[in-house]
């Protein structure tokens, strides 16, 4: 084959946004800390992530191909050797339907980590195309479905994560549950730790703790839903879901290593119609670092793509502290208009007890879910009064009444307070 003339790259490589066909494109923002300079850390990752490497070009290659596959840099790029640049990939470089998230975060956070030039990159977001989101589920319930299950309208949600986190039987599983659904919590999760180990086993459990839940029910008057946790094998996932299911589970909970294209499974299988809960545990070995890996809003983003209807977003305060302007955009992620999808409920997790119920309700509001292990199942009192401390708690502001004011009321909340505190700042 006759050698292709030497093509300008750079002719090809830059696009203003007036120019750039949004329908047709992924778009990535990204930061980049490069050794030589921020244009040549964008080149490598356009090219790079798209048709080829760099520095070396291939006798196929020709402007048509540049032009229909290759990678486009967008607007301006910052001078030195740090910046966030913006990348558009062309979208039917990717099959939304076969390749899914798979292939999308393989080619928005993959090589980019490996190019030499590159000291630090951290993908910051993505913009999909309508066309392309419209292959993805969203929430099957989302805020506006799980709200409706529970009926439950004007007041955060309570959940409650199940400690010790393995090493009980599933009979005293059972028992916890029925002590934190007449606490009062909406929802109930094992914690991520417990699989399925065999003096536990998931077919044991989940039919008494379903039994029990209605039994608390017919008590309360209310509804408490059970996420047990299915992190599996892929080869047994959705039969284990299915399974759950029929056993009685009101939710699913599963961590992300199972994989984003997971949740997309489960949220499509008609045989698993129930909120699903995604487990974030182990992000952030890629999301912790402010200038590398991916920025959990990234995840967050994904997560509601590929159908979560709950997942953990951050914490005001307590042992895993989120700046409050980091939390509020993820929040933004996971509730505000995307492509039509439900809202994803952020659980708000990680130190959460009744002394912060107040000045994070302030800062985010009502469409949140308390997600509480210690500050229940460690309240001196026990674990049903651990639930009600947190759900008088939730009560009074909601109410517009001091928490020091309803402490005095309620003896459960009264002891928390001595407990735990109250966070009056998140300065």
């Amino acid at each position: 084959m006759k050698k292709n003339q030497r093509i300008d790259i750079n002719s090809l490589l830059y696009k203003t946004r007036e120019n750039l066909d949004i329908e047709q494109h992924i778009l990535a923002r990204y930061f980049i800390r490069s050794k030589t300079s921020v244009t040549e850390g964008a080149k490598a990752i356009a090219l790079g992530q798209s048709i080829g490497p760099m520095h070396i070009r291939t006798k196929y290659e020709n402007k048509q191909l540049f032009h229909n596959h290759g990678a486009k840099i967008i607007g301006q790029v910052p001078k030195g050797n740090e910046g966030i640049v913006e990348i558009a990939f062309p979208a039917h470089n990717i099959d939304p339907e076969t390749d899914g998230i798979s292939q999308l975060l393989c080619t928005l956070a993959g090589g980019q980590y490996d190019i030499s030039i590159l000291e630090q990159v951290r993908l910051l977001d993505f913009q999909l195309p309508q066309h392309w989101a419209s292959f993805f589920p969203g929430p099957r319930f989302g805020l506006s479905g799980i709200r409706e299950i529970l009926k439950v309208y004007d007041r955060p949600l309570l959940g409650a994560i199940i400690k010790p986190k393995t090493g009980l039987p599933p009979k005293l599983i059972a028992e916890i549950c029925y002590e934190l659904a007449l606490g009062g919590c909406d929802f109930i999760k094992e914690d991520e730790i417990l699989g399925n180990p065999f003096f536990c086993r998931m077919e044991e459990r989940v039919p008494l703790i379903s039994e029990i839940l209605q039994r608390a029910s017919r008590k309360t008057g209310t509804k408490t839903l059970y996420a047990p946790c299915l992190t599996v094998g892929v080869k047994h996932l959705k039969e284990h879901c299915r399974k759950a299911v029929r056993l009685g589970a009101s939710a699913l909970h599963f961590n992300l290593y199972c994989g984003l294209s997971s949740y997309r499974m489960i949220a499509e299988d008609p045989q698993i119609s129930v909120p699903i809960h995604v487990q974030r545990s182990g992000d952030m070995a890629y999301t912790k670092d402010p200038h590398h890996g991916i920025d959990a809003g990234v995840i967050c983003r994904a997560i509601r793509l590929c159908g979560g209807d709950l997942t953990h977003a951050g914490m005001l305060g307590g042992y895993i502290a989120t700046p409050p302007e980091q939390l509020e955009r993820y929040l933004e992620i996971l509730k505000g208009p995307f492509f039509g999808f439900r809202s994803t409920i952020p659980a708000i997790s990680g130190g959460t007890h009744p002394g912060l119920v107040q000045v994070t309700y302030e800062r985010l509001g009502k469409d949140i879910m308390f997600m509480v292990g210690g500050a229940i199942m460690g309240h001196p009192q026990g674990m049903c009064a651990g639930a009600r401390a947190m759900r008088q708690a939730i009560d009074a502001t909601v109410q517009g009444i001091p928490i020091e004011e309803a402490a005095v009321q309620h003896k459960e909340l009264e002891t928390a307070i001595k407990e735990w505190g109250i966070v009056k700042s998140l300065t």
